[in-house]
C-alpha cells in the first residue's frame, strides 16, 4: 500500500540502497461535497464554493507521496507564527473534545517552544498546515515494502485512528485527581498534555504523532541512496525529531502481530480511568525499549555491519538492529556534538539535496563542512561491525586531605579500559538512589586498547559509580564496586586528575574459567507441565492470554522477558532461565542462571580441558544476590494479570568432579557463602576433559555463574 503519485514499480521502492525516492513538486485542485474539508500536502486554498467545494494544493517544497482525507470534518486549529496547526475530527466525536480544551495553553506554549528550537536551527515545518485528521478504523495503518512503515503520516498529515483519541475516556483519568489540580488552570493543562503525550506514546500500531514528524522536517524532502542509505536515512530522522520534537514512537507491524498484547494494553487502561479508589493516571509502556532491548537483537547487532542488514529477507531483526544501534549512535552525536553545528548539518543537508538524492560521501562532506565528524565519533559506523568492550577494575575510594576546610571532600577512582579494535564512549554518574540522585558527566573517549584511570571528586559519598557505554558488548551499564559503607575510609593527600591514561590491561593467568555463557556450560532442566486453559484459544487470546516466542540467551530463556510475558509464573516453573546481574562473573556481560522449582534431573555442568595433569583448584563464583528480588506476571486469560515479587534462599548443591571416569564428589552451601570467589579445594587431574556437574539437594533457588580451575603450586 502506499499513497500516489507513485513511480516505477512497487517492488522494491522503499529500499534507498537499490532504489532512490523520488520526490515531486504538484499543483493538484481536488472538488468535494459542499462543507467539507479536505486534509493534504500542506495548506489548501479555497478556489470555489458553491454546490460543490473546491481547493487546490500547491506546497511550495517537493513531497514524497501526496495524501488527501476529506469529510464534513469539525475543525480545530491553531495558528503558531507563519504554521497552522489544525485538529480535522468527525462531528460525531466533537464532544468529546471539550474534556481536552483546558489543555490549550500548554499545548500553545510546547508548540511555540518547539517552534523557537527549529528556528534556532534553522529547522523549519515545509509545508505550512500541518492537519491532525481522524480516519476510519478499517483503514489499514501499514504499507508495503520490507519495512511496512505507518501510512499515517504522509506529508503535511498525521491521522489518527477513531478508535483513539476521538473517543478516549480522558474524562476518568482528568475528573478523578485533586480539587487543587483541577481548579488550577496552569495545572490543569499541563497535566493534560501529559496525559495526551502518555496516550500517544502509549500507540504501537501506527498512529503517534510523535513518531514521524521528524519525516517531514526531513525524509520528505530529501533521502539518501546507495550502501547504507537505510541507517542514514532513519539515523537523520531519529536527530532531526530528537532536536526538534524531543520525543519519539515505536511501530513495527511485525511486532503488532507477534502475540497478543491486549493484557499489557488493559493494564494501561485500568491505570488511566482509575481502580479501587486510587487518583487515575496512564502508565506509559515503552514499546520502542521492549521490542528491540532484547538478546536476540543484541546479537544481530554487534555481529552485522548496518550496511549489510537484510531488511528483504529478515526485517524485523534487522529493523530491531537498526533502532537499537542508531539510537545509541545519536545519543552520542546529541551528547558530544554543539546542537548548533548538528542543526546546521541538517539544515545544509536539507537545502543542498532538496527534492533529491544524497549519497554517504554527500552526507559526510556536508556534515564536515557544518563542523560534524561522524567518522570520528563513530569510526566506520555504516560498513563495520566492530564494537567497544569495556572493562571496570581497581576501584577506590578515599578522603582527600583539607586542611583549609572542614567540609569532607571524597576521591573515587577506577580503571576502564576498552580492549577492542575500535574507540568507544561512555558516560558516568554517580550518587545515591533518594533525595541527592545521580550527577552525570559529560561523555568520555576510551580509546581502542588503551586504559583510563577516572578520578571523580565531590562532597558527598558516592554511593554508586555506573559507567554508561552508548553501544558495546556490554549491552548494560557497569558498576564500579566503590564501597558504600563510611567506616574506615582511608585518607590520602594524593588528588588524581580526571582523566589519566594508564599502563594497564585486565589480568589474565594460567586459570581456566567457564562462565555461563561459555561453550563449556550446559543445564539439564524439567519440563513445565502444559496446563489446558479453561476457555478456547481464540477467547483467551482476545481478552489477554499471550501465545508470542519467548526470548532466548545463549539457548536460555531471558528471565525478564519470561517473567513479564503473562505465559506462566516463573516461580512455579522447573525451567532454567539467564538473568543479567552486576555481580556475576563475566568479561563484559554478567550473567547467571537460576532455577526457581528442581525437578529430579535439574543439573548443570561446567566442562573443559586439562592439558596438565597435577592437583589443581577448583573456585565457584557466586553473584550478590541473596536478597535480589525477582518479579513474576501471569496471565490466566480474560485480561487477568496476576504479579508477585519475592526473594528465595538458595538451595545447597552437591557438586561432582568427573576426570577421566574417576570422580570427587562435595557438598556447598552457596547461601554461606560470600559474592565473589568461593574455593571448593584441591583435585587431582589427568590430562583430558573434566566436568562439575552441579545437583540441588534442597529447596531453593539454584543458581549457576562461574567456575575456575588454577593449577596449583608445589
Amino acid at each position: 500500500m502506499s499513497w500516489l503519485p507513485s513511480s516505477g514499480a512497487a517492488y522494491g521502492k522503499s529500499n534507498g540502497e537499490t532504489r532512490p525516492q523520488d520526490f515531486f513538486s504538484i499543483d493538484l485542485y481536488v472538488t468535494v461535497p459542499k462543507n467539507w474539508i479536505v486534509a493534504g500536502p500542506g495548506s489548501r486554498t479555497l478556489t470555489l464554493e458553491d454546490r460543490r467545494t473546491q481547493y487546490r494544493f500547491n506546497p511550495k517544497n517537493p513531497v514524497s507521496e501526496v495524501a488527501l482525507v476529506a469529510s464534513n470534518f469539525e475543525k480545530r486549529s491553531l495558528v503558531m507564527e507563519d504554521t497552522t496547526f489544525e485538529l480535522l475530527i468527525s462531528k460525531k466525536h466533537a464532544n468529546n473534545l471539550k474534556i481536552l480544551e483546558p489543555v490549550i495553553p500548554a499545548l500553545k506554549e510546547w508548540i511555540e517552544e518547539r517552534m523557537t528550537v527549529a528556528s534556532e536551527l534553522g529547522l523549519s515545518y515545509p509545508y505550512d498546515t500541518m492537519s491532525i485528521v481522524e480516519v476510519p478504523l478499517p483503514l489499514r495503518t501499514y504499507g508495503g515494502g520490507w519495512k511496512m512503515e505507518s501510512v499515517y503520516s504522509p506529508p503535511g498529515i498525521q491521522m489518527i485512528r477513531e478508535s483513539g483519541l476521538p473517543i478516549a475516556r480522558f474524562n476518568y483519568a482528568i475528573n478523578s485527581q485533586d480539587a487543587e489540580l483541577i481548579e488550577d488552570e496552569k495545572k490543569l493543562s499541563a497535566f493534560i498534555l501529559q496525559l495526551l503525550w502518555d496516550f500517544f506514546e502509549n500507540d504501537f500500531e501506527g498512529g503517534n504523532p510523535m513518531l514521524n514528524l521528524g519525516r517531514n522536517l526531513v525524509s520528505h524532502q530529501t533521502k539518501p541512496s546507495g550502501s547504507g542509505a537505510v541507517a542514514m536515512e532513519h539515523l537523520v530522522g531519529e536527530i532531526a525529531n530528537e532536536l526538534v520534537i524531543g520525543k519519539d514512537g515505536y511501530f513495527s507491524i511485525h511486532s503488532a502481530m507477534e502475540g497478543n498484547r491486549v493484557s499489557e494494553m488493559l493494564n494501561s487502561v485500568v491505570r488511566f480511568g482509575g481502580s479501587f479508589g486510587a487518583r487515575a493516571h496512564l502508565k506509559q509502556l515503552d514499546w520502542r525499549e521492549h521490542f528491540s532491548n532484547r538478546p536476540s537483537v543484541w546479537e544481530h547487532a554487534i555481529t552485522t555491519p548496518l550496511s549489510r542488514l537484510d531488511f528483504e529477507q529478515d526485517a524485523k531483526n534487522s529493523y530491531h538492529a537498526l533502532i537499537l544501534k542508531v539510537d545509541a549512535l545519536k545519543n552520542l552525536v546529541l551528547d558530544v556534538v554543539d546542537e548548533d553545528d548538528v542543526g546546521s548539518f541538517l539544515r545544509d543537508l536539507i537545502t543542498q539535496y532538496r527534492g533529491g538524492n544524497y549519497t554517504e560521501q554527500d552526507f559526510h562532506n556536508t556534515a564536515l563542512s557544518a563542523g560534524v565528524d561522524f567518522r570520528d565519533l563513530m569510526g566506520n559506523w555504516l560498513h563495520s561491525a566492530d564494537v567497544p568492550g569495556f572493562v571496570v577494575a581497581r576501584a577506590n575510594l578515599e578522603r582527600l586531605e583539607s586542611p583549609d576546610s572542614d567540609e569532607p571532600v571524597y576521591q573515587s577512582s577506577f580503571f576502564i579500559s576498552n580492549d577492542e579494535a575500535v574507540d568507544g564512549f561512555v558516560t558516568i554518574s554517580f550518587g545515591e538512589v533518594g533525595a541527592l540522585g545521580f550527577q552525570e558527566l559529560a561523555p568520555i573517549r576510551v580509546p581502542s586498547k588503551t586504559t583510563l584511570q577516572i578520578a571523580i571528586q565531590s562532597p558527598d559519598h558516592p554511593r554508586q559509580v555506573l559507567v554508561h557505554p552508548y553501544f558495546s558488548h556490554n549491552r548494560q551499564r557497569l558498576r564500579a564496586n566503590i564501597v558504600e559503607h563510611d567506616n574506615d575510609i582511608p585518607v590520602t593527600s594524593v588528588s588524581l586528575p580526571y582523566i589519566t591514561e594508564v599502563n594497564w590491561y585486565p589480568s589474565e593467568d594460567d586459570s581456566i574459567i567457564v562462565d555461563d555463557l561459555d561453550v563449556g556450560f550446559s543445564v539439564i532442566g524439567g519440563a513445565d507441565a502444559i496446563n489446558k486453559p479453561l476457555f478456547p484459544k481464540w477467547v483467551t487470546y482476545l481478552f489477554g492470554g499471550y501465545d508470542a516466542e519467548l526470548e532466548t540467551d545463549h539457548g536460555l530463556l531471558q528471565l525478564n522477558n519470561a517473567a513479564d510475558s503473562l505465559d506462566k509464573n516463573v516461580f512455579e516453573s522447573v525451567l532454567w532461565y539467564r538473568d543479567s546481574e552486576a555481580s556475576s562473573f563475566g568479561r563484559y556481560r554478567h550473567t547467571y542462571v537460576v532455577n526457581f522449582q528442581r525437578a529430579e534431573q535439574t543439573q548443570l555442568t561446567y566442562s573443559t580441558y586439562i592439558s596438565t595433569p597435577g592437583r589443581w583448584k577448583l573456585e565457584i563464583h557466586m553473584p550478590a544476590i541473596k536478597r535480589k528480588i525477582y518479579y513474576s506476571r501471569h496471565s490466566l486469560g480474560l485480561g487477568s494479570s496476576y504479579s508477585r515479587t519475592s526473594n528465595f534462599r538458595l538451595a545447597n548443591v552437591q557438586l561432582e568432579i568427573k576426570n577421566l571416569g574417576l570422580s570427587n564428589t562435595i557438598e556447598f552451601k552457596p547461601q554461606e557463602a560470600s559474592s565473589g570467589w568461593n574455593d571448593l579445594g584441591l583435585f587431582d587431574l589427568d590430562v583430558g576433559t573434566v566436568d562439575v556437574v552441579l545437583t540441588p539437594q534442597s529447596e531453593g533457588n539454584t543458581i549457576g555463574d562461574a567456575i575456575k580451575w588454577s593449577e596449583a603450586m608445589n
